[in-house]
């Protein structure tokens, strides 16, 4: 079977939500950023991830 011509409607409907809603792509960005700065910026997790990075 060729996988190349499998429809993957999931698929194609993030590839929807990213070529065609800009917003899309700013939500998501602002949710990285969002969970980034929450990782650093709590102490508990903060010292999780100097473990993670440092260990």
């Amino acid at each position: 079977m060729d996988h190349a011509h499998v429809r993957h409607p999931r698929r194609e409907h993030i590839q929807h939500l990213v070529e065609h809603h800009p917003a899309w792509n700013v939500f998501v960005h602002v949710l990285m950023v969002a969970g980034v700065a929450v990782l650093l910026l709590v102490p508990p997790l903060e010292r999780w991830v100097n473990q993670q990075v440092m260990g």
